[in-house]
């Protein structure tokens, strides 16, 4: 008895691809086995051969065939279910083996199983948009010399890597005639080979070819919609500079534009609340306010200053008073931080040079620490069992630290200790 070989599906003529809108399947489970290796990034994480979530095993099932699109082509993977009876299996990645795909999901499936599959039609739609609308602007930026060199889909904003930086009045330009091409809805076809057999290649599978209209043919893997006016939309979010004097033209296609219209119009609003102010002045208020917290900072500091001059006299002074048996002087400020108390510990140097017989510790609220003097190993050795967080080193007689982390009660026990000495 001769067994039957396993259909399987080449990429490039999977189900996804030769109907777009095909949002359910009925397929057959080929192999499943488990993930030895670590699987391809997804939505900006790694999907490790564990999922450290649930600290389940994941699988690679592969179908005779799919609706469920692999990553590639600068398109990401759907996402959707496998559905075996009344159980339904969450598929976490789609990607490509070879020459066909594999669905990465948290329970194993039973070779030979009939299944159901069923994609996430928002997020597919959503890629197709976005990727529809890429051919749609590469082939307007293609009239102005402006070859795409690579592109990417982001999970809001993508963009378009061009050879140069494009001028406002060409951005004006582009927008309008993408724009006017959706006005016109026009058709968009895949052309793929008469037979398999004469159009596979050996690493991408089944070549197809995407037509809008007269204005692109482009070989592409991806899914794309059925006439331009889906786009319903494309926007030009300006640009940021590339390798090698290229720029990235960043952008948004159809539901993302209304998405992040609405986004803008909340912060600006929230920002409006903030300076009381409408939106027209936003920007002046922004500006002045900015200019406002620099002066203030300034000022800030200059009082930090001649502050940290004070303490600094204060040492010095009891340094030079002949009455004083101190050997160890401190110096605490709940509102300071390290530069306040390095300009104390720069006052000091010449007065300490003087006097080597004395130490001095510095202690900042934001945790920092400067140990100068004779006595340095021996307090730093107390200071560390008061404070279990501090980090730092020193050597030739001056520690620097910092305390991570500190409860009230443990300072307060480092400045009964220092008051002691």
């Amino acid at each position: 008895m001769e067994m039957t070989m396993p259909v399987r599906t080449l990429i490039g003529a999977l189900a996804c691809q030769k109907d777009s809108y095909l949002k359910q399947l009925t397929t057959v489970v080929v192999s499943c086995s488990p993930l030895k290796e670590e699987a391809p990034k997804k939505a900006g994480k790694k999907l490790s051969v564990t999922d450290s979530k649930e600290k389940r095993s994941l699988y690679e099932i592969e179908l005779e065939d799919t609706i469920l699109f692999p990553e590639g082509g600068g398109q990401p993977s759907d996402l959707g279910l496998i559905k075996v009876e009344d159980t339904k299996v969450r598929v976490l990645d789609v990607q490509r083996k070879g020459l066909y795909a594999v669905h990465i999901t948290e329970e194993p499936i039973e070779s030979g199983t009939s299944v159901s599959l069923e994609v996430d039609w928002k997020r597919r739609l959503d890629h197709m948009q976005q990727h529809t609308g890429q051919h749609l602007l590469s082939a307007i930026l293609d009239k102005y010399d402006l070859p795409t060199l690579s592109w990417n889909m982001g999970e809001m904003v993508n963009y378009i890597e061009v050879p140069r930086k494009i001028t406002p009045e060409e951005i004006v330009e582009v927008t309008e005639k993408v724009n006017h091409e959706i006005f016109n809805n026009t058709p968009i076809n895949v052309d793929t080979p008469k037979s398999e057999s004469e159009g596979v290649n050996s690493e991408k599978g089944v070549m197809r070819v995407v037509k809008i209209g007269d204005i692109d043919n482009n070989p592409c893997c991806g899914t794309h919609l059925a006439q331009v006016g889906q786009v319903k939309m494309v926007v030009i979010l300006g640009q940021m500079n590339g390798k090698n004097g290229t720029s990235k033209l960043n952008f948004l296609c159809g539901d993302r534009v209304y998405k992040y219209t609405s986004q803008l119009y909340d912060i600006n609003k929230r920002l409006m609340n903030i300076f009381s102010s409408n939106m027209e002045e936003l920007p002046e208020k922004a500006e002045m306010v900015i200019k406002e917290g620099k002066k203030s900072r300034a000022r800030e500091r200059n009082l930090s200053k001649e502050i940290a001059i004070q303490f600094a006299n204060r040492i010095i002074e009891a340094f030079q008073d002949k009455q004083s048996p101190k050997s160890v002087h401190y110096v605490y400020r709940e509102e300071g931080d390290l530069e306040f108390i390095n300009k104390i510990n720069a006052e000091l140097k010449i007065i300490l040079s003087e006097h080597p017989d004395k130490s001095i510790v510095l202690i900042s609220g934001d945790g920092a620490i400067i140990v100068v003097g004779p006595a340095m190993d021996s307090i730093v050795q107390e200071l560390r069992k008061r404070l279990p967080t501090l980090r730092g080193g020193g050597k030739n007689g001056r520690f620097q630290g910092k305390v991570a982390s500190y409860k009230e009660h443990e300072m307060q026990a480092v400045i009964e200790y220092l008051k002691e000495l």
